[in-house]
């Protein structure tokens, strides 16, 4: 018959072992602080510089440039009548790329 082992007496019991429990004891203030304080600020300072120099400069296309009309000499309704032509114009192209667009997709099985 096999022995069964288990803690002798007068052993001490092992401690929890966890996540920073030497140098942060469960329940000290200290532990508090940094773990519902600090790593937060953490992560969203690292979630900040992430979108501010990767996602913004992506979505908003910097450094690319594209001309505006000049329309300093130009009176209200001539200028108005101008960016209605130029918004009619985009209008067009887009009907246009949705339609090649539903015929693409309708073409495909």
């Amino acid at each position: 018959m096999s022995r069964i082992h288990g803690p002798s007496v007068g052993a001490r019991r092992r401690q929890n072992v966890g996540f920073l429990s030497g140098p942060l004891p469960y329940g000290s203030l200290k532990r508090k602080i940094i773990l519902w304080g600090i790593v937060p600020l953490a992560i969203l300072l690292v979630l900040y510089v992430i979108v501010d120099d990767v996602v913004m400069p992506t979505v908003t296309r910097h450094g690319e440039e594209f001309t505006l009309p000049d329309v300093t000499e130009q009176d209200m309704v001539e200028a108005l009548t101008d960016a209605d032509a130029r918004v009619e114009a985009i209008e067009i192209y887009v009907s246009r790329l949705r339609d090649r667009w539903a015929r693409l997709s309708a073409s495909s099985p």
